[in-house]
């Protein structure tokens, strides 16, 4: 590394961390201390693996990381890579998920690489509880994450920091549904990375397919959660959703906007028809 580009790393670790004697203080960073009062605030949340893996825990600004990553959490080395600082509160949240220290095995990832999309969409939707952000990263993903916490409480996400996955699903009345749903985010995580603007019209209805489907399943986890809740005011699932849906930017290979409002709304409307149907 030359003198230039030692500069700039620098910059960007003294950007973010309080240096002494040259060795980087996290406990005084902002991250850090953006993250504890979250953790305080939420005191149900297993702290153990966040504070094992703080002990030894670096911080390695680079240049090199995959085209449209900011940051990487290695769960084995229990190092973060960056080259953009805004990414290191998602970082944290990893690494606070990972109490096995081998790979993919950190939140609900599994050893065979399941359950991605679903594991960023909750690390996502931390970190924006934490620090509200005006970039949205995982829209579809953190999408369905603040539906089940509005309908479950953030408390049905306890079992994320002991990279438990099982436990997570044995909280529903319908499991499978749940882990159908991790699956069908996981082929559309894998679909949607592999699509850009220049794919084919046929491979963009495919995209859009599975996010109406994703939409439609979750919808459906979501109103009947709220009827096992007995909760007579099911309208206001509507404005829930639009809330949730308009404060993502929903663009990019997804569906537009104004589209997705309108097919969320239907699928309320026909949820609510098969209920009354159901009634009489």
């Amino acid at each position: 590394m030359n003198k230039k580009e030692e500069t700039v790393v620098n910059l960007y670790i003294n950007s973010l961390f309080d240096l002494y004697k040259g060795n980087y203080s996290l406990k005084k960073s902002a991250p850090f201390i953006k993250i504890v009062k979250f953790f305080d605030i939420y005191d149900w949340i297993n702290t153990t693996a966040y504070y094992r893996n703080l002990n030894d825990l670096k911080c390695q600004y680079t240049f090199f990381l995959p085209e449209g990553e900011e940051a990487f959490y290695d769960t084995i080395d229990n190092v973060i890579k960056y080259k953009n600082t805004t990414s290191i509160i998602h970082e944290l949240f990893h690494m606070a998920s990972n109490p096995y220290r081998c790979k993919a095995k950190s939140g609900f990832v599994t050893s065979s690489e399941e359950n991605v999309a679903l594991d960023e969409g909750i690390t996502e939707y931390f970190a924006t509880l934490v620090e509200p952000s005006e970039k949205k990263y995982y829209p579809i993903e953190t999408l369905v994450v603040e539906l089940l916490a509005y309908s479950y409480d953030l408390y049905i996400f306890k079992d994320y920091f002991t990279a438990d996955y099982q436990s997570f699903l044995n909280q529903f009345p319908n499991p499978e549904a749940i882990n159908r749903l991790s699956k069908k985010l996981d082929i559309h995580y894998m679909e949607y990375d592999n699509t850009s603007s220049k794919s084919s019209p046929l491979q963009q209805k495919k995209i859009e397919l599975l996010q109406k489907d994703i939409i439609k399943d979750i919808l459906t986890i979501i109103y009947e959660n709220e009827l096992n809740k007995k909760n007579n005011n099911l309208d206001e699932l509507s404005f829930i959703v639009e809330d949730a849906i308009k404060s993502r930017k929903i663009e990019n290979g997804y569906i537009a906007q104004y589209d997705l409002l309108n097919y969320t709304n239907n699928i309320i409307k026909s949820l609510q028809e098969k209920e009354k149907k159901k009634r009489r």
